[in-house]
């Protein structure tokens, strides 16, 4: 339990807590109030999230997102548009739909965080996952049992209706408290995957949080599971912007492992890839371009603190593949 207290701030699964709170509330409140519950203390959390501790729980915006739509049309629209006892799974619908966008592409929501200038030191993709799986199952079962040839009862409908829901979200969360307790014992952090693409001794980055001011990686996301898994998920994430000219693309290789403080003030394990390109227009991001090494050291001020510890390791490394290219 100690540990669980001095690393709550990592559980991410707390934002689910809103989602719960309502879904729960639902079976002994009025449809109308406990949505008005649930969208005020989804409020609340939420402005505590960002102007205390400068962070954007995901499940938490998407919980306040789905409970909010539903609170307003049941407000102004009645019956209309939400029949009866259709809030849960319309609830658990709009969140299995969240859940699955992040699933398949986490950097999207940390790049909307850097934007915000908010703590991207979090991922929720283990939990998003847990919930795209589950939930999908749910709700195929539903559609079966309320279109197939098999009568069921109204009460057994309920309960597999109503009540697996809240039971899927508090499964995410003993899930996320599970792992950081055992995530703590073992001294495991999560890792920042920078990947540097690189060509004729020149370095290809693009404007931080869309500001010219401040150049840095093209790509910068969190990674989460097992490390030796880093390479296989950089790859991926390099080849989203790659078109390759040649026959021998080179894949993206490991060349520094160090600890950095983030603008969050969190410490992180880091581990830079470099990304050796043939050709200038084999790679591609927003607003990106090619910069020589000598170009960022004449004005260093115009670059992010990371890439300035990274500079010596990368230049070092990019003339000996311009070498042997």
């Amino acid at each position: 339990m100690k540990v669980l207290l001095n690393h709550k701030d990592k559980i991410v699964s707390f934002g689910l807590l809103p989602t719960i709170i309502t879904l729960c509330g639902l079976y002994f409140f009025p449809t109308t109030l406990m949505l008005g519950i649930g969208f005020s203390i989804s409020v609340a959390a939420l402005l505590y999230d960002i102007f205390r501790l400068r962070s954007l729980n995901f499940f938490l915006l998407q919980g306040f997102a789905a409970i909010s739509i539903c609170f307003f049309l049941r407000l102004f629209t009645g019956y209309e548009y939400l029949p009866p006892k259709s809030i849960t799974p319309t609830l658990e619908f709009m969140l299995l739909t969240g859940a699955f966008v992040h699933a398949t592409s986490p950097e999207t929501y940390q790049n909307f965080l850097k934007r915000l200038r908010l703590s991207t030191c979090f991922t929720y993709t283990l939990e998003a996952k847990i919930i795209v799986i589950l939930s999908s199952l749910h709700l195929l079962t539903l559609l079966f049992l309320k279109h197939g040839p098999i009568p069921v009862s109204g009460q057994t409908f309920f309960f597999i209706a109503y009540l697996p829901p809240s039971a899927i979200y508090i499964l995410c969360l003993a899930i996320n408290a599970t792992g950081i307790r055992m995530a703590a014992k073992e001294g495991y952090a999560h890792c920042l995957l920078r990947i540097a693409p690189v060509c004729r001794k020149q370095i290809y980055l693009t404007p931080r949080n869309g500001s010219k001011s401040v150049w840095d990686l093209p790509i910068e996301v969190l990674f989460d599971g097992p490390m030796h898994k880093a390479e296989r998920y950089a790859t991926h994430l390099a080849r989203r912007y790659f078109t390759p000219k040649s026959a021998s693309p080179v894949l993206p290789r490991l060349l520094l492992k160090y600890r950095a403080m983030q603008e969050c003030a969190c410490m992180k394990n880091v581990r830079l890839y470099i990304f050796p390109l043939h050709h200038e227009s084999e790679f591609s991001a927003s607003d990106g371009r090619f910069f020589s090494f000598d170009e960022i050291a004449e004005s260093p001020e115009r670059f992010g603190q990371m890439l300035k510890k990274e500079l010596g390791t990368l230049q070092m490394a990019a003339e000996v593949w311009d070498e042997f290219d």
